[in-house]
């Protein structure tokens, strides 16, 4: 298998060196029996419904502060006045303002960072290729997007993570805490392509659309020790990814940085897979 960044053709899959070892708990002991038995349901779980990792989608000019604080929800964002390229739409997020998922506490989504089960979602398409005709300025291109891969089961095992089946702004999407109800999510949906073709026309449809958007919320912020692989459109957004990170070797010790550059994949299968 190829692992040369420079190529960029390495397979798919947590094979070679990845930021984050699937599977490896970040700043918990495995030894509890409680937390063996919760990771042992969790792993049933990811299993059946073919979870290899969950995704979070952004801009290439983040990568520089995610990589330095990691992925913050845009509360703490706003908190700390950080720099950030929203890719989303400002309609959508004075929903989410104002929504709260009434689960684990009071808090709005903004309080949360999204993540998605699935790629080539309506967000992504929309961000993409017809933004302009969504309120939208500018289309961003797909060598400008970049895909934060993340290990399910260390999310999974964290304290008040939330799980969606379907976009969590709209009114018919319901919320979940219970590993459990995984199962009430519909992976047909989910592991669809998003394309036309790929998904029979059905992409079309408002309730299909909604599904494909089901999110998995984490509080407050996704630490990088988390990351699993990055992935981009081609070698040209690799070389955006780069440049953004490349200020980065100063302030993070060198190991930390050549794993980063190891990670980033954009072989044909998962290009295919990822992007439209």
């Amino acid at each position: 298998m190829k692992e040369d960044s420079n190529d960029g053709q390495a397979e798919s899959g947590t094979s070679g060196i990845p930021i984050h070892t699937p599977g490896r708990l970040h700043g918990r002991k495995n030894s509890a029996l409680s937390l063996i038995n919760l990771e042992t349901k969790i792993i049933e779980y990811l299993k059946k419904h073919k979870i290899e990792f969950l995704h979070f989608l952004t801009d290439v000019n983040n990568v520089s502060s995610i990589f330095s604080n990691g992925i913050l929800s845009l509360n703490r964002v706003r908190e700390q006045s950080l720099e950030f390229r929203d890719i989303s739409s400002s309609n959508v997020q004075l929903i989410r303002e104002y929504k709260k998922p009434g689960i684990t506490d009071s808090k709005n989504l903004h309080h949360y960072v999204p993540l998605y089960f699935a790629t080539q979602t309506p967000t992504q398409y929309i961000v993409s290729h017809s933004a302009t005709s969504r309120g939208r300025e500018n289309i961003i291109s797909q060598d400008m997007l970049v895909f934060i891969d993340i290990d399910p089961l260390a999310i999974f095992t964290l304290p008040n993570v939330i799980f969606t089946d379907g976009n969590a702004a709209t009114s018919e999407t319901v919320f979940f805490n219970d590993i459990n109800d995984l199962d009430k999510i519909d992976w047909d949906v989910i592991n669809c392509p998003g394309d036309y073709y790929g998904s029979n026309g059905r992409c079309y449809r408002k309730e299909w659309k909604r599904i494909k958007c089901s999110e998995v919320l984490v509080p407050n912020y996704i630490p990088v020790e988390l990351f699993s692989r990055i992935v981009v459109f081609s070698k040209s957004g690799a070389d955006h990814f780069f440049e953004k990170i490349n200020p980065l070797q100063n302030r993070v010790q060198k190991d930390f940085y050549n794993r980063i550059k190891k990670c980033v994949k954009y072989s044909d299968q998962l290009v295919s897979k990822y992007y439209f």
